[in-house]
């Protein structure tokens, strides 16, 4: 897990530093006293070498600091000698070294990190293209039910509405017409949306921001009728990448249909929009009563759902279609109460040049603040 993850990283750079101090001071009291000169430089590379336990860049630089600190000491330390010159030399030579194998190792925990995420990138791609490859048989099979059961649909529909008109209008017979016209209307609606699910789709990227596709599904929440009584605030605007803007705006009115059903319509929504680094993040958070943690990642699965109404999709399809542009959705439920559900988007560098305020004042538009 993450938490088991950075306790190792957090173990692993205590010990490093405990080795490298070590090496590094009785290196020291060692020179003092016998006047290692030159050599004095392998034990301090020992030390630096012992970053590559550790895959961060800073702690490589950090300690071919101490190092070099306790070089210039040892020098400042030691009783003068005949020769002055001799132990300078040997001592920038011994700096020298260690720094040279600072920069090495630096690079080389940069070169791992990057072999490291794009494993993780081609593991991603992987899931996907499996999981696309089952949706799509999925689809076919989909499609051939479908097929199968909608046009029996219709028409059953249809019939009912024609014996609905013959019926008297106060026939008590009337309710339960309307009853199984609502239920086969349920049942057309589960059929589109594993249609929906199955369908593979690719993304039509184009250059656009984040916060002009939340503020278009806002807009949409606001024609739902539970949704009429929620204080939504939005925060933040991102900068210009590209993505599909129709994919992501069901990503975002779902999550948001989400957060309106969970709470009854009544409650308060924060949206928050940020890049960091070359990542654009969408947080949604809601005050409503959370999802308990034995069945927080469930809510991802296909057909899982805790409403008699729900068709167990939403989510599902939320996490495929983030998926399609390379990027995470995750779900936490903080301390104090709510859901938070998290969309993470990778993006390229010059995207992340493209400054929204000043763009969009050139062109005489200003974003509206948070509803």
């Amino acid at each position: 897990t993450p938490t088991l993850r950075a306790q190792s990283s957090a173990s692993n750079r205590q010990r490093t530093w405990l080795l490298a101090a070590l090496i590094s001071l009785a290196t020291f009291a060692l020179d003092l006293n016998v006047q290692l000169g030159v050599a004095a430089g392998v034990p301090y590379v020992l030390a630096v070498l012992l970053a590559l336990r550790v895959p961060t860049r800073q702690e490589p630089i950090a300690i071919a600091a101490v190092t070099s600190v306790l070089l210039v000491l040892g020098y400042a330390l030691s009783p003068p000698g005949a020769d002055m010159w001799t132990p300078i030399i040997n001592r920038l030579l011994a700096t020298m070294a260690v720094w040279i194998t600072a920069v090495a190792v630096m690079e080389k925990n940069r070169l791992d990190a990057e072999i490291t995420a794009e494993r993780r990138r081609h593991a991603r791609a992987r899931e996907t293209l499996l999981k696309q490859e089952a949706l799509a048989q999925v689809g076919q099979m989909a499609a051939g039910v479908a097929h199968e059961v909608r046009n029996p649909l219709t028409g059953i529909s249809g019939a009912l509405r024609i014996v609905a008109r013959r019926m008297a209008p106060d026939a008590p017979e009337q309710a339960v017409l309307r009853d199984i016209q609502t239920r086969l209307g349920s049942l057309a609606q589960s059929i589109t949306a594993l249609l929906e699910y199955a369908r593979p789709r690719v993304p039509k990227r184009e250059l656009a921001r984040l916060r002009t596709v939340v503020d278009r599904s806002i807009a949409l929440l606001r024609e739902d009728p539970i949704a009429r009584d929620l204080n939504i605030h939005v925060r933040g605007h991102g900068a210009y990448f590209c993505f599909d803007p129709d994919i992501l705006g069901e990503v975002i009115l779902n999550l948001l249909l989400n957060a309106a059903q969970a709470m009854d319509g009544k409650g308060h929504v924060d949206i928050e929009i940020e890049a960091a680094g070359h990542h654009h993040i969408v947080t949604i958070s809601d005050d409503g009563p959370g999802i308990p943690e034995s069945v927080r990642e469930a809510v991802f699965q296909p057909f899982f759902t805790t409403r008699p109404e729900g068709t167990g999709l939403g989510l599902a399809m939320a996490r495929s279609n983030v998926a399609l542009h390379d990027g995470e959705l995750t779900v936490t439920c903080p301390p104090e109460g709510g859901t938070r559900f998290r969309v993470v988007l990778p993006g390229s560098e010059a995207s992340d040049l493209w400054p929204v305020e000043p763009f969009e004042e050139a062109l005489g538009r200003k974003a509206s603040v948070g509803r």
